[in-house]
């Protein structure tokens, strides 16, 4: 299990770096590929069966933020809500199960903010001046996950939040915690960028990122799975390992991009 854990580790990285680099454009089909496999695992867990009106909202919100991004367009995201409505109120209407429109158009419209955005601003950060945060936003936040796992596989004893993840552990948490602050802090003053800005995001960076960690571990709790999927050996699925980016992620755009301006 932990050989399968390294290899497929090691291969996602190594395609998120040609993703990366590759340009703009074969960036956005990368993440539009991750958007499609996490909405479809999340519309298979939560058994909602809208994996098709779910993806195409989830498209709609990623291309148009796309455009708005790379061509300078003025789409307001906002008022794509109304048509995604209208989406999963005729998806439901077809299916004959307007008992339970709301909680299906809940779970649909949640589905679309936590993944969906999440996603849009790995796009986002990609093309912010600081070239190099969203690495050290990648990094930070594997390097919490993994030194979590070690951590508390050998020396956690305490419970972090056991209702949640029974695994998880106090130590594990902070192992992770130290672990990713100590790679920003050493990172920034490699590359001589050092300051006080970056040992609050230091601190915040992994705490947040094991938050993200905890919540979609309740996700699973609520829908009684053990992981979201198995498309990645010895990780499990999309959502599995990218739970914590989805908060990591925008918080490193929104965190940096006030103090760029």
């Amino acid at each position: 299990m932990l050989l399968k854990r390294i290899i497929s580790g090691t291969l996602g990285v190594l395609i998120f770096i040609l993703a990366i680099y590759w340009g703009n454009f074969p960036f956005f089909i990368f993440i539009s590929l991750i958007t499609i496999l996490a909405l479809k695992e999340f519309s298979q867990i939560t058994q909602t069966n809208s994996s098709f009106s779910l993806i195409l909202s989830g498209m709609l919100f990623l291309v148009v933020s796309y455009l708005n991004l790379i061509y300078q367009y003025d789409f307001h995201l906002e008022y794509f809500f109304i048509l995604i409505l209208l989406i999963f109120f005729y998806e439901n209407y077809q299916k004959d199960d307007l008992k339970n429109i709301l909680q299906n158009i809940s779970i649909n419209i949640f589905a679309v903010i936590y993944i969906v955005f999440g996603l849009i601003y790995f796009i986002y950060l990609r093309n912010l001046d600081l070239q190099f945060a969203l690495w050290i936003a990648l990094i930070g936040t594997w390097l919490t996950d993994v030194a979590a796992f070690f951590v508390g596989k050998y020396y956690g004893k305490k419970k972090l939040a056991p209702k949640i993840s029974p695994n998880k552990t106090i130590e594990g948490a902070l192992g992770g915690i130290v672990t990713s602050f100590l790679f920003i802090i050493a990172i920034t003053l490699f590359l001589d960028i050092f300051s006080g800005i970056w040992i609050i995001y230091g601190i915040l960076l992994p705490m947040i990122a094991v938050a993200g960690d905890l919540f979609e571990s309740a996700i699973k709790r609520a829908v009684d799975v053990k992981d979201s999927g198995d498309l990645i050996p010895g990780h499990g699925g999309i959502l599995d390992r990218f739970d914590s980016l989805f908060f990591t992620i925008p918080f490193t755009y929104f965190y940096l991009s006030l103090l760029l301006n």
